[in-house]
């Protein structure tokens, strides 16, 4: 379990953890959530396409739960607190990272990421 404290705002690009499920629960302020729903049929090395799914506000005292690859992004505000639950140690994984604007996705190692 990770506790995120955020003194300014900020935004994640889409991606996924992996094998492993995650439920988000906002202590203070609000997370806005987008989950992504996958176009292609990811067959095509390196290229993704991407359409919204979903939007929604995370307020505080609630959660929401991703599933196993569910392809999800947030963006927060200033001095925002939530608190990140994973099946598993996400930190050790191989995750999907996109980015919109080129179609493109990355396998990113998370177990490679300086400490």
């Amino acid at each position: 379990m990770l506790v995120h404290g955020r003194d300014k705002c900020g935004k994640s690009a889409p991606h996924d953890h992996g094998p492993c499920w995650v439920v988000y629960g906002q202590y203070r302020h609000y997370t806005d959530m987008t989950r992504w729903k996958r176009l292609d049929s990811g067959t095509a090395a390196g290229h993704a396409e991407l359409t919204v799914q979903k939007q929604f506000r995370l307020n505080a005292g609630e959660a929401a739960a991703f599933a196993k690859g569910d392809i999800h992004a947030i963006a927060y505000g200033d001095d925002t607190f939530f608190i990140r639950v994973t099946g598993g140690d996400v930190e050790k994984q191989k995750t999907l990272r996109f980015n919109l604007e080129k179609q493109t996705v990355e396998v990113e190692d998370r177990a490679q990421r300086p400490r």
